[in-house]
């Protein structure tokens, strides 16, 4: 927060968090009714508005909001909190455990929570073991899925010629006069 430009973060967080606690309570009482379905899908929408805005905000300031744009921001981080918390933060557990049928719910939610693990884990996180910082940037760079990292033959990379186009947004390396990748100094 206090990139964001606000020096008072602790006031800040806790009134964050009493407001958080405070509007979960809500998440006890409107499914009844309100329904589960509508209330998952208007936090979904909320959510991805409040990311869009910080990410917009994010880009306008090459990531150094302040002032108005500072307390837009904040705005958004509260406003998603506060629908997450409600939403989200409990009604996927509630709506997987209802889903299934009564013999079979323990082993549906089960299912659910280490199913959904699995995939992620599988799909999208690498394994960096053995790998160099620039060994991962080149197969970030290249495009190489994630399940991928650990058997990929890390010398086809380095022995393929680099584009001269320059580097992707957020690589390490750059092109040289020559066209060669330099890795850039922090």
């Amino acid at each position: 927060m206090l990139n964001l430009g606000f020096t008072n973060t602790y006031q800040l967080l806790v009134a964050l968090y009493a407001g958080k606690w405070f509007i979960t309570l809500f998440g006890f009482y409107l499914p009844d009714r309100i329904g589960r379905r509508p209330m998952v899908i208007v936090g979904a929408v909320c959510m991805g508005a409040c990311m869009y805005t910080m990410a917009a905000v994010a880009a306008a300031t090459n990531n150094e909001p302040t002032g108005s744009l500072g307390s837009l921001t904040l705005a958004s981080i509260f406003i998603w909190v506060f629908t997450f918390s409600p939403t989200w933060g409990a009604l996927p557990w509630t709506i997987a455990a209802e889903i299934g049928s009564q013999r079979l719910r323990a082993k549906t939610l089960a299912t659910a929570a280490w199913g959904d693990t699995i995939v992620f884990c599988v799909l999208f996180v690498p394994e960096f073991e053995g790998r160099t910082l620039e060994e991962l940037d080149l197969l970030y760079d290249a495009g190489i899925p994630a399940r991928n990292f650990a058997t990929y033959d890390i010398t086809k990379l380095k022995s393929a010629p680099m584009p001269a186009s320059g580097g992707k947004a957020g690589s390490l390396f750059e092109d040289d006069a020559n066209g060669k990748k330099e890795r850039l100094e922090a």
